[in-house]
């Protein structure tokens, strides 16, 4: 279970807006690995929440995560709380898995046009399914889990998308890691699609072409 301190403010800033871009917060500290947390240690789980807003968003995401980040956030309107691009075992530090946690909170409850959060939430959980119906020998699969955070609230809910090794070696992991990111994203598009946003160029069928 994860724990986060302070996500009355954290979720209030975020719906702040371009307000919020004006509270200061520290840069994370890289390992050397490619850990961005508040040690930058590879056995370190604590890390700093910024909001869409603020200049350090974008640079304290992992770069492996951060196009599936940037996409739930920018296109499908998620708060997101936490994520990870995965890690290998390093000292004092086990494998970590590549993942994103999502609240399920509202920035506007369907307006301007957007479906409603519930649908949007939904959504993670049919792309999951259909990103895995399309793999006939997965070696890794991708799961949406629905878990609770420990908060100064007292426990609050949360949806995380796991993106987990079934039967692989590290190696394989890390390799085909990015293209199951990646074809999870498409699969969200696709349903966005279908809600009637336009699609994205090269996600008409769920994936990427070669090249894009």
């Amino acid at each position: 279970m994860n724990r986060f301190a302070g996500i009355q403010a954290f979720v209030e800033r975020w719906r702040a807006g371009a307000a919020a871009a004006a509270v200061p917060a520290p840069l994370p500290r890289q390992s050397a690995a490619g850990n961005r947390n508040l040690w930058g240690s590879a056995a370190d789980t604590e890390a700093y929440t910024y909001v869409r807003r603020q200049p350090a968003f974008v640079e304290s995401i992992e770069p492996r995560i951060r196009p599936l980040v940037l996409y739930l956030v920018d296109q499908l309107g998620l708060i997101t709380y936490s994520s990870c691009e995965g890690h290998w075992p390093a000292a004092g530090a086990p494998f970590r898995a590549a993942h994103v946690g999502i609240l399920p909170e509202s920035l506007d409850e369907g307006g301007g046009g957007a479906p409603p959060l519930q649908q949007r939430l939904e959504w993670l959980v049919v792309a999951a399914s259909q990103t895995m119906s399309e793999l006939e020998h997965p070696s890794l699969g991708v799961r949406t889990v629905v878990d609770e955070l420990e908060t100064e609230l007292g426990l609050r809910p949360c949806i995380d998308v796991w993106f987990l090794p079934i039967d692989t070696s590290l190696d394989s992991y890390f390799r085909e890691l990015p293209a199951l990111i990646e074809r999870f994203r498409c699969q969200l598009e696709r349903l966005r699609c279908c809600s009637g946003a336009p699609v994205e160029a090269g996600c008409a069928d769920g994936r990427r072409r070669s090249g894009e």
